[in-house]
C-alpha cells in the first residue's frame, strides 16, 4: 500500500459558480422625511398581517435614526445574519483561504478521509478522488474510513427553530459533510387514510437507511403539511 496525502482544494472548490445579482432600477432619491411612509406602506399590506418587523435605518456618516419599527425588539435571525459572518471569514480568514480536506492511507490498507467543514463534498468530488488514486497505482481500498472529529460539540444549533431543523438547510453540520448531510425521497400518495411511499432517489441507499414512516394521505381539500 502507498502512503498518500491528496488535497482535495482545488477539487472541491475550484469550480464555485459565480452569481450576479440584478437590482432593480432606482426611479429617484427618497427624501429621509418620505422614507418613514414608504416603509410602512410596504410592512402595512395585507400580504405581512401576520408578519413581525424589526427595522432600523440610519446613515453610515452618523447616529441619525431614519426610521425605527420594533428595532429594540429580539427575533430569531434570518438568513442576513450569513452577511456578517461572511464578512468576518473574509477578514480573518483572507479571500484565497481553502477549507482542507486530507485523505490519508494506511498501513493496513485503509483511506481515511479528514474533514474540516467543506460542505461542498459530493459524490462526484469522491469519484474524482478515486481516478486520482488510481493514477496514483493505487487500485484497492479495504476500508473507507471518515473522520468527522475535527468539529467538537452538537451538530445541530440548539437556538434554531425547530421547524428550520426539519428543511434541508437545517441538516446537522460536521467537520466532514457529504452531498449536503441530506437524503433525497420521493413523497407518493397513496389511499386517504395511508401512509405516503416513501421511495429513496438513489435506489442503492434503500438498504442503508431505515426510516420511520408517519404520515398520511389527506383529501385534496384538506390541510397538508411535510
Amino acid at each position: 500500500m502507498k502512503g498518500i496525502a491528496v488535497s482535495l482544494l482545488t477539487l472541491l472548490l475550484g469550480n464555485s459558480p459565480q452569481v450576479v445579482a440584478q437590482m432593480p432600477a432606482v426611479s429617484g432619491d427618497i427624501c429621509p422625511g418620505e422614507l418613514g411612509a414608504k416603509v410602512d406602506a410596504i410592512a402595512n399590506r395585507p400580504e405581512f398581517s401576520r408578519s413581525r418587523w424589526g427595522i432600523l435605518i440610519q446613515p453610515l456618516s452618523s447616529t441619525t435614526i431614519l426610521y425605527s419599527r420594533d428595532a429594540q425588539k429580539y427575533f430569531i435571525p434570518a438568513s442576513n445574519v450569513k452577511l456578517l459572518t461572511t464578512a468576518a471569514a473574509l477578514q480573518k480568514l483572507g479571500a484565497n483561504f481553502r477549507i482542507r480536506t486530507s485523505v490519508y492511507s494506511g498501513e493496513n490498507g485503509n483511506l481515511y478521509i479528514a474533514g474540516r467543514g467543506d460542505p461542498s463534498i459530493t459524490e462526484t468530488q469522491l469519484k474524482s478522488l478515486a481516478s486520482q488514486l488510481k493514477q496514483r497505482g493505487i487500485n484497492r481500498v479495504n476500508d473507507l474510513i471518515g473522520d468527522d472529529s475535527y468539529f467538537q460539540g452538537n451538530a445541530v444549533n440548539p437556538n434554531w427553530e425547530w421547524e428550520d431543523a426539519q428543511a434541508g438547510y437545517g441538516a446537522p453540520i460536521n467537520s466532514l459533510m457529504f452531498n449536503q448531510n441530506a437524503i433525497e425521497l420521493i413523497l407518493s400518495p397513496q389511499s386517504i387514510g395511508q401512509p405516503l411511499k416513501v421511495t429513496f432517489a438513489q435506489p442503492k441507499l434503500t438498504n442503508q437507511w431505515q426510516i420511520q414512516n408517519n404520515s398520511v394521505t389527506v383529501g385534496q381539500n384538506e390541510s397538508e403539511f411535510v
